[in-house]
């Protein structure tokens, strides 16, 4: 009988504690981030388990936050288990005993505003093993303040011991690091670094034995070294005082100082031999004294020969005294040389007297080119004497020469300049004056200019124009004669002359026979037409285009992305310098940008005021240019666009689930929210089931750490999986809509205006005006303060033939990027290789 009481109080007992522990559903919000760089980790795995049941699981965002939600029992503690590849997964322990719920209605209960969770990074050598063990993080309920504490002496602690586990790895990768580069600085022989090296590996190990009988080691070669050095150094100076001493003869002090240098390297040969030849040297110099004044007597007679010219006799002289004392041979030698020039000089000087000669018979013949040609020899000629004097001489003769001639060749080019300048004004007088420029061009002080480039091209001019102005003479008589059709025929053809495509004509000739055509199509009643007279047409206004930057000129222009190359390579060896460049480059670019749609809208401006008259032309044309602008912004809004949807897809997803949820919660009643607390239920049941149904507890006890590790495993990888499926829907979708846009966007530039832009008359830097018809390209290039060229920009003028003219650019910098602009407004990269060649607007 009391068996069976104590039974029923036990079995009371269970079921009134079951029913007091009402399970409480629970949110965590907060990031996850790096332990070390504090950078927030996206596609973090986080369970949120029980009794080692999990409750829920989610990843981490785009930016690195979860939200988590599951219903749980508070007596029992809660585990957080955070892992992703690369990193140490961490547990984070809930103690939720003492949780009273005094709101019956409580339906979801946010244990923190924000946890900030913190992964520790692997990294290889670093034994992190003990961070694995037990929990990284507990908290505790804290009643009063309704929410949890933590235990911020676990974390500190394990903190500090991964700290220092990654210290000692990065001091032993140091020391790793400085005993290799001290080895390789022994490869090299370079000691003293050998040592630097050791002394930092003992900073950062300074008990390490290996490191210092290394260094020790080096320090004992380092003093040998310096043994050897001292003694090669006084071996070294007492050979080279016992050489000084040898050359001056004393061989006393030259035979104390070999003496040394032997005591020091005994095996030395040369040495050895110094002191063998002193010997000899005195022996010679005892013989040499017997025969002295027979081998004055022989250098006194070589001396007078020498002053006779006699050099042939002079020489042998020499070579008797020779014989009488070798030990002069030095000497005698040189003397010998010596006599040699003075023959060589005079031989040459007869050559060079000649050459002179003639160069003066050139002068005076008036064959003055030939004159410089032979001076200019006689200056080689000249070079082969020995003796500067004669050089200096003969220098100043040729200079005279060649000056005589430059003023005679003076006199004639300025009579030929004057000449050619009388013939250019009255050829720009016009027709009348055309027989007086010929009649100049064949005068006498012309002839010899006759085929000068200057002098055949202005013939060829006049030539041309006389022949000219003979068809224009035959095709306005056709015009007085009514034959309308026939005129503008022959005007046509002559708009076509060379003396147009050659610009040997005025461009005023030009526009005068246009307007003779347009005037003939414009006749209803086809009436007289008498020739134009000579007035020139009213100058109309011009748009001069500012030099971006400094022009490139040469045959070859595109040389100078060379050098942008070169100034890129420098930049990559200076780092912080390439940083600060592009810095202030994109506050450059920033500015030229802003001032450059200032300019261009400046000049639109004076566009429209110089052409009110035409007001709804103008209104057509801005239209139409700002359909075209709008077409273009909306280019770039859509490759901006496709960029940021390949990179920001699942965080936009995420976002508008996230916000959904808040709004949601914030906004619906409690119904939402017992539906939301059923699905939860469900999950957790079938999650129950499906452990229960294929591990028991025993086995799921036994082998804990396994199974749940291949859990995890399959469900990153069925997530993985899942993620890359949406990912491919969001870039399957992205990829019909850009083809559709693309499409759009192909219509927009297969879209012709039919408006016939009027000419705006662009000009260069220098006023020069832009062809008509024609696209015309230069390359301007940009220096820093160092001469460095750090932007290219390539210009490009396509003019129409009604004059209208549109600027296109490719902008270059050493950053690597490449932008372009059409009147100064960005555009795509097809637009500059499809229109600023012109293809489409020049006609041919």
């Amino acid at each position: 009988m009391f068996k069976k009481l104590l039974f029923l109080m036990t079995f009371f007992f269970l079921v009134g504690s079951t029913f007091a522990q009402k399970p409480v559903n629970i949110q965590l919000v907060g990031t996850v981030q790096g332990f070390i760089n504090k950078d927030r980790l996206i596609g973090v795995t986080i369970y949120l388990m029980q009794n080692d049941r999990t409750i829920n699981k989610t990843f981490t965002d785009n930016y690195g936050n979860y939200t988590i939600t599951g219903i749980i029992n508070p007596q029992e503690d809660i585990d957080l288990l955070i892992s992703k590849p690369g990193f140490v997964p961490k547990k984070v322990l809930f103690d939720l005993k003492t949780l009273k719920i005094s709101r019956p209605n409580q339906t979801t209960l946010q244990l923190l505003e924000d946890l900030t969770v913190e992964l520790y990074d692997q990294k290889q050598g670093v034994d992190l093993s003990f961070a694995r063990i037990g929990y990284a993080e507990k908290f505790y309920w804290d009643q009063p303040s309704f929410t949890v504490k933590p235990d911020e002496k676990q974390k500190k602690d394990l903190d500090e011991k991964v700290k220092k586990a990654y210290e000692a790895n990065k001091n032993a990768a140091t020391t790793a690091t400085y005993q290799n580069k001290a080895k390789q600085a022994l490869d090299r022989k370079e000691y003293q670094k050998a040592v630097q090296y050791y002394d930092t590996a003992l900073v950062m190990v300074p008990r390490d034995s290996i490191t210092t009988v290394r260094r020790n080691e080096v320090v004992k070669i380092i003093e040998d070294l310096k043994k050897e050095e001292d003694n090669k150094k006084e071996f070294d100076r007492l050979k080279t005082a016992g050489d000084l001493a040898f050359a001056d003869k004393k061989w006393n002090d030259a035979e104390t100082n070999y003496l040394g240098a032997q005591k020091i390297t005994p095996t030395d040969t040369y040495v050895k031999s110094q002191i063998g030849k002193i010997a000899a040297e005195r022996q010679k110099e005892q013989e040499s004294a017997k025969n002295k004044s027979a081998y004055d007597k022989a250098i006194s007679d070589a001396v007078a020969l020498v002053v006779k010219k006699s050099y042939n006799e002079a020489i042998e002289k020499y070579k008797f005294a020779l014989t009488l004392q070798p030990e002069k041979k030095e000497f005698i030698d040189g003397e010998i040389l010596k006599v040699k020039n003075k023959m060589a000089d005079t031989a040459l000087e007869v050559v060079v007297l000649k050459e002179l000669k003639t160069a003066a018979e050139f002068l005076n013949k008036n064959k003055l080119d030939d004159a410089i040609t032979q001076y200019k020899a006689t200056e080689k000629t000249i070079t082969g004497f020995t003796d500067p004097n004669l050089v200096t001489k003969y220098s100043k003769e040729i200079n005279d020469g060649l000056q005589k001639v430059r003023d005679k060749k003076n006199s004639e080019e300025e009579t030929y300049q004057s000449q050619l300048t009388k013939a250019q004004e009255n050829y720009n007088k016009g027709r009348n004056f055309y027989s007086v420029a010929k009649t100049i061009l064949n005068s006498d002080p012309m002839k010899s200019k006759s085929t000068v480039p200057q002098v055949v091209e202005l013939k060829e001019k006049i030539t041309k124009m006389e022949a000219y102005y003979s068809e224009r003479d035959k095709t306005y008589q056709t015009v007085a004669a009514k034959k309308d059709n026939e005129s503008i025929e022959q005007l046509t053809a002559l708009l076509n002359n060379s003396v147009f495509q050659q610009k040997i004509a005025s461009t005023n000739e030009k526009a005068q026979l246009q307007k003779s055509i347009d005037s003939l199509k414009a006749l209803k009643p086809v009436v007289a037409v008498t020739p134009p007279k000579n007035t020139p047409p009213p100058t109309p206004p011009t748009t001069k285009l500012a030099a971006p930057g400094e022009l490139v000129a040469g045959p070859e222009p595109q040389s100078v992305f060379n050098d942008l190359y070169e100034t890129v390579e420098k930049r990559k060896a200076q780092p912080l310098d390439q940083q600060q460049g592009y810095k202030d480059r994109i506050e450059f670019e920033r500015q030229y940008e802003a001032a450059l749609v200032a300019t261009r809208q400046e000049e639109e401006k004076t566009r429209l005021y110089n052409f009110k008259d035409n007001k709804d032309v103008l209104a057509r044309q801005v239209g139409n240019e700002l359909e075209k602008n709008q077409y273009e912004l909306e280019n770039r809004k859509l490759l901006t666009e496709i960029a940021a949807e390949k990179r920001d897809v699942e965080a936009r997803l995420d976002q508008a689930k996230t916000a959904d949820i808040i709004t949601s919660w914030k906004d619906k009643t409690d119904y939402h929210n017992i539906i939301y607390q059923e699905e939860i239920a469900k999950q957790y049941q079938a999650q129950v089931k499906s452990i229960d149904k294929n591990k028991d507890e025993n086995e799921m006890k036994a082998r804990q750490i396994n199974s749940d590790e291949e859990i995890r495993q399959a469900q990153i990888e069925k997530g993985v999986e899942k993620l890359n499926y949406a990912r491919y829907k969001q870039d399957s979708l992205a990829k019909t809509e850009q083809e559709v846009r693309g499409y759009q966007i192909q219509k927009m530039m297969d879209y012709k205006s039919e408006i016939v832009a009027s000419e705006n008359n662009l000009t260069d830097e220098n006023g020069v005006p832009f062809e008509r018809n024609k696209m015309t390209e230069k390359v301007y290039q940009i220096k820093n303060s160092a001469g460095e060229v750090i932007t290219v920009i390539v210009r490009r003028v396509v003019v129409d033939n009604n004059g209208h003219g549109v600027v296109f650019e490719q902008i270059t910098s050493d950053s690597g990027r490449t932008h372009y602009t059409r009147n100064g407004a960005p555009v795509p990269d097809f637009v500059w290789f499809n229109d600023s060649t012109g293809i489409n607007v020049i006609q041919r």
